[in-house]
Order: C-alpha cells, then structure tokens, then sequence
C-alpha cells in the first residue's frame, strides 16, 4: 500500500524559478521546511492509499482520460497561502481552464476508488513552497515576484501518477506513471 496523486511534474527551468522565488521570500516568512526541486508538482487529484488493485485502476483511469486532452500552456503567477493548512504557494496561470477541466474529468474517473473523500470544493492550482507553523506575519505581497516569473511558462504535455514516499528530509514524490496528452488526438489524425 502507498499514497499516490496524479498530478504535473514541472520542468527543471520552472523548478529553478521556484527556488530563485524561495530565496526572495525566506528573509520575509518563518518556515518549518522548504519543498526542493525534488518536490515541486502541481497536485490535480489527490488519492490517497492505494492498494496493488487500486493502483492499476488509477493507471487505467489516466489512460483512458488523459490521452483524450490536447497539451496546454501553464505558468508560474504570483504568490500566495492557505493558512488552514500552513502552507505558502506559488500560484499557476496561463490555461489553468484546460488544467481544471482535466482535473474534474480525473476527479469523476478516480471517483470508484474513494478518492471523492479528498477533493477539495474548488481546485485551486498552485506548486507548494513551504510548510510554516504560523503564517499571521506572511503576507503575499512581501516580495514582487512578478519580475522573476514574467515569462516562466511551460507546455503540459504529461499527467503524472506520483507516489507519496515519507523521508526524513520531507516527502518525496517519484513518478510510477505517466501518460502523455493528446496522444489518442494524434492516432486520430495521424500526426
């Protein structure tokens, strides 16, 4: 049994962003532990504990859904935080509709192995940052990221199923699968 999600692994010039973003805010917010290049994700789907069965019923999901939907444009925008959970987020633009669309088709297609319990009322794209203990002094607009994101973009062209894998660093998040988009639109048209 492990934890899994599916989600959107980002390429290594947006992770590095995150960190050049992680230098600006650390002087300003009291954090118990930064996410590393190793952690950044975009979480779409969070499922939970997964059995052997379950975990192929995962897979089966993303490749009948995720084959189906064309790549789209996402980007690195602003900062932000959910003080509930005590994290700090960077925010995500650019085709978070396409993005958001997926995610409920997923969210109906995980729906038969209980991950309904973990949905939130309104997907809130966003790459985590940090988990703090008190976020009362963060504010977001303690530093302009604006400047370091202009132009961080990216084409999704994969849904990943990661594994939520405990570390004594923090958790770790390898990929077990993942599916690329639009690949039954280029069997179709023969591309």
């Amino acid at each position: 049994m492990g934890r899994f999600f599916a989600g959107v692994k980002l390429p290594v010039a947006m992770e590095e962003k995150l960190v050049e973003l992680e230098r600006l805010l650390q002087p300003h917010v009291p954090v118990k532990r930064w996410y590393g290049i190793e952690q950044f994700h975009i979480t779409t789907n969070f499922l939970g504990e997964l059995d052997a069965a379950g975990l192929a019923a995962a897979i089966r999901c993303l490749e009948q859904v995720v084959p189906g939907q064309p790549p789209f444009h996402l980007t690195l925008k602003g900062i932000g935080a959910f003080p509930d959970a005590r994290v700090i987020w960077c925010g995500v633009g650019g085709e978070t509709d396409r993005l958001a669309s997926l995610q409920n088709q997923l969210r109906q297609g995980f729906r038969p192995l209980g991950a309904e319990r973990y949905a939130k009322p309104a997907f809130v794209p966003h790459i985590t940052l940090a988990r703090t203990g008190d976020l009362r002094s963060f504010r977001a607009d303690c530093v302009d990221a604006e400047p370091l994101l202009q132009g961080a973009g990216w084409t999704v062209d994969r849904i990943c199923l990661f594994e939520s894998v405990m570390h004594p660093a923090g958790a770790r998040y390898p990929v077990v699968h993942e599916v690329l988009l639009g690949s039954f639109l280029h069997e179709a048209t023969g591309l």
